[in-house]
Formats: C-alpha cells, structure tokens, sequence
C-alpha cells in the first residue's frame, strides 16, 4: 500500500534533486528497503571545451542519502536545531559505511522546498554515542535526532562536499605519510653523509615527489597550508639535485614544517575538524 508519507517522501526525493548541483551524478536506487534513497557522485569543473562550454570530472567522492520528508512546516527549537526521530536500523546500517551516509530532512509544505541535513556516522560518533551509549542495545527502537539549522542543504554545499570527500583525503593522506616518510628520510640521512646518493636514488626522490603531486583531494582539504604550488616546489629541489651535489644542497626542503605537520595530521584528524568547526560555530556533522 502507498501511503501519504510515501508520496511525501517521493516529493522530497524530487526536491533534492533540484537542490544540489547539476553537474553532480545523482543515482536514484530502486530498493530503498534498507535506507539509501540517492547515491551520489561529485563531479567538478575541469575546464571548457572549444566552444567554451564547461566540462566536469569525478572526484572520486561519493556520499549516500537518506530523504525523509514532510508536510508540517519545520520549526527550530531555542538550540538552533530541528528535532526528528529516527529508527535505530538505518542507524546501525548508515554507521557500516566509510561511504558518508546523510539523512536529508525535507520540507515540503511549500514549493520550492527546504532541506537541512546531517552526516549520520559522525552524528553517532559525537553525539549519539555521547548522549546515549547504550542506544544500540537499548529495547527502544527509534531516537530522537538534532538536525542543526546551520546545514541548510543548498547554503552548504561545500560542507556537503568536503564530508563526501573525507574517504578519499583520509586515503591520500595515509598515501602522502608513507611517500613523505621515505622521501624526508632519504634526504636527512643524505644531508648527514650517512645515505649514498646515486642515479637509481635521486630517479626514486623524483618518482615520490611527483606522486605527492598528484594526490588533488589531500591539497584542497588539509588544514596545513600545503596546496599544490607547495608540491611543486618540493619537485623542482628534488629536480635540481645531482649525484655530485653536497650534502648540504639535501637539506631544508621547501615547506619542509608544513608537509611534517600534514603527514602526521592524520592521527588526530576527527580533533582537528572538531576544533575548526567548534570555531567557525558549525558542527562536523
């Protein structure tokens, strides 16, 4: 049977799709049973072709959505949020994911629409678990969710991106660590006598550098002060290095501070984003 909460939610579905970017991949799936209504694949701009239209390659991000709608105009409490309860199984489905997974909380009482959002993983990481640790063995089957008034879904659209991206930086980060360690090692010990330079070394230096290159997503989103001027400039040290070169031309690589900084970022990425949300009065979720 279809129900009026079924028709409500297509609609919802519907007003989504105008909402987020055109240029985005949006993948309706047919079996909703177990929570995911919309896979989603970020796609940026690359360029413009000969006729000076836009062109767009993946990202590599992809997030999925769980869209939930109504009809009953939504109304923030004292704390800037909108309450919503939940069922607990798409929780314990959403929290298997590496895959950001959100809950798109729509409001359809009138046209266009409004939509808020949470990241539903890291809901349950800083707040539900918080909160209520027991929720998962609990004999209560639905919770009540805070969705924040900040995440207005078409005023944050970078949030949204920057979540989706989160996998692929976490991924090129733990790339760059390894990359970054071998490389910085190689020219320390070479700095200090203790590592023979040859013609198969300096081809690897070279290799590594232009890995770091091209790890994109790592320079959008880390909170280092590297981007990819920086990895060019790390290139071009390695570039002029020679077998015959002294042991001091191996020291104090560019940037050298920062790219230590990034590779051990990663063990304290969830503090950061807490602690630059918590400043900018946003939430990570």
């Amino acid at each position: 049977m279809r129900t009026l909460q079924h028709v409500i939610d297509t609609r919802s579905v519907k007003e989504v799709l105008n909402l987020l970017p055109d240029h985005w991949v949006i993948r309706e799936l047919t079996e909703r049973d177990y929570g995911i209504d919309l896979m989603v694949e970020i796609f940026e701009k690359t360029g413009t072709n000969q006729h000076g239209h836009d062109f767009f390659d993946s990202t590599g991000a992809i997030f999925h959505i769980q869209v939930k709608g109504t009809e009953t105009k939504l109304s923030a409490t004292r704390d800037g949020t909108f309450s919503y309860s939940m069922h607990k199984n798409p929780l314990y489905y959403a929290e298997n994911f590496s895959t950001p997974f959100f809950l798109f909380h729509v409001d359809v009482s009138e046209i266009p629409g409004t939509a808020y959002f949470i990241w539903i993983q890291r809901y349950i990481k800083d707040v539900l678990d918080s909160e209520r640790e027991s929720w998962r063995t609990d004999d209560q089957d639905s919770f009540t969710v805070k969705i924040p008034l900040h995440n207005e879904v078409k005023a944050r659209i970078e949030k949204i991106e920057k979540i989706a991206s989160r996998p692929k930086l976490i991924q090129e980060l733990v790339e760059f660590r390894e990359i970054y360690f071998h490389l910085s090692n190689q020219l320390y010990f070479a700095s200090n006598g203790e590592f023979r330079i040859d013609d198969n070394s300096l081809k690897l230096m070279k290799l590594m550098t232009k890995q770091i290159l091209n790890l994109k997503t790592l320079f959008k989103y880390n909170e280092c002060c590297i981007d990819k001027s920086c990895a060019k400039d790390l290139l071009a040290f390695v570039n002029n290095l020679t077998v015959l070169s002294e042991k001091s031309d191996f020291s104090n690589p560019p940037h050298h501070e920062n790219f230590g900084l990034l590779a051990s970022s990663i063990e304290g990425i969830a503090d950061i984003e807490s602690f630059i949300a918590e400043n900018a009065s946003d939430t990570v979720y």
